[in-house]
C-alpha cells in the first residue's frame, strides 16, 4: 500500500519517475530478486544491490554527463520515457 502511494504522489510531481529495484515486483509482491546470469551478488546485502542500480543509473546517464554532449535533461527524459509512460 505504501510504494503504492508513494508511486502515485511521486509520478504527478515529476516528468520521469522510474523506480530502481532488484526486487521482481518493486516490493508490490513478495517475489525472489531478480537473476543476472552474468553477475553474482547477494540479494540480501544492500551494498551489493545498491552498486548494481548506482552503476545501472550511472550507464544510462552517460551521455548527458559527457562535456561533448548536446544531450540535454529534456532529451534523457525522453529517451528513459520512451514507452510515453513513467513507470516501467
Amino acid at each position: 500500500m505504501n510504494t503504492a502511494l508513494g508511486i502515485i504522489r511521486l509520478s504527478s510531481q515529476s516528468s520521469l519517475f522510474c523506480p530502481l529495484s532488484l526486487n521482481g515486483r518493486l516490493g508490490l509482491k513478495q517475489d525472489g530478486p531478480v537473476s543476472l546470469p552474468y553477475l553474482q551478488y547477494k540479494p540480501s546485502l544492500d551494498y551489493h544491490t545498491s552498486a548494481i542500480l548506482a552503476t545501472a543509473l550511472d550507464t544510462l546517464t552517460i551521455p548527458y554527463r559527457l562535456q561533448m554532449s548536446d544531450i540535454t535533461m529534456s532529451n534523457l527524459t525522453e529517451t528513459l520515457n520512451f514507452s510515453g509512460r513513467k513507470v516501467r
